[in-house]
């Protein structure tokens, strides 16, 4: 505040690189902020990060049974940052990240897979799938039959059509 109780306004100028700058700023703040949210509530949920142990733990145990889905990302387009801004405490240690850090796999504990009973219904859940694969294969075979017996129709068609229209076209008189 200035002398006579008035608040001084100092000029306040921003050219195009401090306008830049300065939200350039405030997105590298946004994205921390982001990350930091990201990273505790996976956290506070369970999920831990996957490494080369948990894998080497799954093929072990029963190779391909614990892994249900097939971990092969494109990393052409990936950021390879991406693991340094999640974890930056670990750039520093022998702990390795899976695809070069540019991609981060979480899980959420191990469990064990237990059935009881006598399972009636996955079992007709299964017999109703073969059912329905083994009547569309029937169908897939018989429309495909029966295409093969219209393009061979159709090709006999147009080779009479052509005939007669050469014998035609054969007899027209031309002066």
């Amino acid at each position: 505040q200035g002398t006579d109780g008035a608040i001084e306004q100092l000029p306040l100028r921003l050219d195009s690189a401090g306008l830049s700058d300065l939200e350039e700023r405030f997105d590298e703040e946004e994205e921390r902020r982001l990350i930091t949210i990201i990273r505790s509530s996976l956290e506070d949920a369970g999920f831990e990060l996957l490494d080369r142990r948990d894998l080497d733990l799954c093929e072990a145990l029963n190779a391909g049974y614990l892994l249900r889905l097939s971990i092969q990302p494109n990393l052409k387009q990936c950021d390879p940052k991406i693991a340094e801004q999640f974890y930056p405490e670990r750039l520093g240690t022998e702990d390795e990240f899976l695809f070069d850090g540019r991609v981060l796999v979480f899980r959420r504990g191990y469990s064990e897979e237990e059935t009881v009973g006598r399972l009636l219904l996955p079992k007709l859940d299964y017999l109703q799938a073969s059912i329905v694969q083994r009547s569309a294969r029937i169908v897939t075979r018989r429309l495909a039959r029966f295409e093969r017996w219209v393009v061979r129709k159709c090709s006999e068609i147009s080779g009479l059509i052509m005939a007669k229209t050469t014998d035609a076209v054969g007899k027209i008189p031309f002066p």
